[in-house]
């Protein structure tokens, strides 16, 4: 199972074709010509994607590229290492925010999409439309034309309306996650 970390802020969801355009703390007008330059406040939202999401208060949110009809939903709250699973359809997927575990192999022992999906008390948080089936999960500080393997994780995800809910699972003392439900209405 493969993890990834931010590298303090918050993570995104977005559409394989659509990755290059993400500036992440470079500048927007920059990204949108597929190229790199630093903004001067990484924090400001009229320069950079990364301070467009880190102004995001609730733990899922969207923001749209500017230019396009594109939509990338923000992960926020906490920087903890995450991963995927998802369902054999690929009409539903589960991130996976570990807290705390005594190690990646008892956190990993919890991990059983078919189990998770059906745990009690989800909040819904949202409901959000994916234009496409191949997405990226990765830290919202990245530029999307200058990636590495090692910092992002891709997966299939069809087509249509999700609704996104979140759990906090705690399977026993020593075990906490943070889960956001991704299911195809």
């Amino acid at each position: 199972m493969k993890w990834i970390n931010s590298t303090g802020g918050p993570s995104i969801i977005i559409a394989t074709a659509k990755v290059k355009k993400w500036s992440g703390i470079g500048t927007i007008e920059a990204a949108l010509k597929n190229e790199f330059e630093e903004t001067e406040d990484f924090m400001d939202p009229n320069q950079c994607h990364y301070g467009q999401a880190c102004e995001i208060i609730n733990e899922i949110g969207l923001v749209k590229i500017q230019g396009s009809t594109t939509e990338v939903i923000i992960i926020g709250d906490e920087p903890l290492q995450m991963t995927v699973l998802g369902n054999a359809e690929k009409t539903g997927i589960i991130i996976v925010k570990w807290s705390f575990g005594e190690n990646v192999e008892t956190v990993e022992s919890f991990l059983d999409f078919n189990e998770l999906e059906v745990l009690p008390n989800w909040q819904a948080l949202m409901t959000a439309q994916l234009h496409s089936d191949e997405h990226i999960l990765l830290d919202a500080a990245a530029s999307g034309f200058d990636l590495e393997k090692d910092e992002i994780i891709k997966f299939e995800l069809k087509k249509g309306t999700y609704a996104i809910s979140s759990l906090t699972f705690s399977p026993n003392e020593k075990t906490e996650m943070y889960l956001y439900q991704f299911k195809r209405k």
